[in-house]
C-alpha cells in the first residue's frame, strides 16, 4: 500500500482549462488480486474526494465503473487490422454509432462479433446495466461473462465500505484502455460534470522493472481538489480499524459505516497493522463496533 505526491510536466494541458503541471496524488495497492483490492481502492478514492469536499451536499460521489476486457475480448472476436481497430477503437471511445456501423460494414467481421460490439456503447447506467450486459452478451467470449461477474462483486465489496458511494457502469469506457488490464473507474464532481479523480487495474506493468505484480489504484490532481472543494477540519485522534478480510458481510457493512461516522465526527480512522499511531480500536461488542481503547474498556458508540 503505498502514496505518492508530485507535479507532473505535460506537453498540453487537458482541455481549455487545464494545466501543464498538474500535481497529482495517489495510491497504489501492490499484491492483491481480485476484486478486493479494487473495491479497497475504489473507497479509499471516495473518502478522498468527500474529505477534499468534492461530492455533493449528502457527500455522495458518482462514479462510473467498466472493464477493458470487455472491449478487448470482442475487439479479438473480430480479428480487424491494426487500421481497422484503431478506427473502431476510436468509435466506440466516443460512443458514435454511426461510425461504429461504419467500421464493422467495411471490414468481414462476422455478423456475431459486429452485433455484440454495436450493442456495447448502450450498456450504461445503474446496477442492471450488468443484468442487461448478461443478455445481450451472452454470445460473447468466456472473458466477458467473467468480467461482468468480477464488475458485481466489486460493486457489492465497495458499497459496503464507502457510504456515499453513488456506482453506474460504462461498459463501453476505454480510458486508459492501454495501460489497465481490468477494471477502470472515475470519479465526477457534484455540479462540475468533470472528472476528478480515476483509476483502475494494471495487473503486469511492474514486470518492466523486474517484478510483475497485481496492482490496482488511483490518482487525481490536488489543484482540482483545492479548486472545487473544501477545507476539512484538522482530525482530533486516530481509531485503529480492524482488517475486515474474513468478517462476515453484515460486520463488515457495519464496520465500514462505523468508520465512515468517526471520521466525520473529526476523528481519523486507520486500517493497518500496525497500532504505534492509534489511541483507540475498534472492537465488536454487543452487535456493535465500539471504541476501546489500546489497552482498556469501551470509550463510547
Amino acid at each position: 500500500r503505498l502514496c505518492y505526491a508530485g507535479t507532473v510536466l505535460r506537453t498540453r494541458p487537458e482541455g481549455l482549462l487545464g494545466t501543464r503541471t498538474p500535481l497529482r496524488i495517489g495510491a497504489e495497492l501492490y499484491g492483491v488480486d481480485g476484486p478486493s483490492g479494487d473495491a479497497e481502492i475504489l473507497a479509499l478514492m471516495v473518502r478522498t474526494l468527500q474529505a477534499a469536499g468534492v461530492c455533493d451536499g449528502d457527500g455522495q460521489v458518482q462514479v462510473e465503473l467498466g472493464h477493458v476486457a470487455i472491449y478487448r475480448s470482442l475487439a479479438a472476436l473480430a480479428g480487424l487490422d491494426a487500421e481497422a481497430a484503431g478506427r473502431l477503437f476510436d468509435a466506440v471511445q466516443r460512443k458514435a454509432g454511426s461510425d461504429i456501423d461504419l467500421v464493422l460494414t467495411e471490414t468481414d467481421c462476422g455478423a456475431e462479433a459486429a452485433e455484440l460490439i454495436r450493442v456495447l456503447p448502450s450498456l450504461y447506467g445503474d446496477l442492471g446495466t450488468l443484468a442487461r450486459a448478461r443478455e445481450a452478451l451472452a454470445g460473447a467470449p468466456a472473458a466477458v461473462g467473467a468480467a461482468l461477474e468480477e464488475l458485481e462483486r466489486i460493486a457489492e465489496l465497495a458499497e459496503r465500505r464507502a457510504a456515499g458511494l453513488e456506482l453506474r457502469f460504462d461498459l463501453a469506457e476505454l480510458r486508459g484502455y492501454n495501460y489497465h488490464s481490468g477494471t477502470v473507474f472515475t470519479a465526477y464532481a457534484a455540479d462540475h460534470g468533470r472528472i476528478v479523480a480515476g483509476g483502475g487495474r494494471y495487473d503486469g506493468v511492474g514486470g518492466a522493472f523486474g517484478r510483475a505484480r497485481p496492482a490496482t489504484g488511483f490518482d487525481a490532481d490536488l489543484k482540482v481538489l483545492a479548486e472545487l472543494g473544501v477545507e476539512p477540519p484538522a482530525a482530533r485522534g486516530t481509531v485503529l480499524a480492524p482488517d475486515d478480510e474474513g468478517l462476515d458481510p453484515e460486520r463488515q457493512r457495519a464496520l465500514w459505516r462505523r468508520a465512515e461516522a468517526l471520521r466525520d465526527e473529526g476523528l481519523r480512522v486507520v486500517a493497518s497493522p500496525s497500532a504505534a499511531c492509534a489511541e483507540e480500536r475498534l472492537e465488536w461488542r454487543d452487535g456493535d463496533w465500539v471504541r476501546v481503547p489500546l489497552d482498556g474498556e469501551p470509550t463510547g458508540h
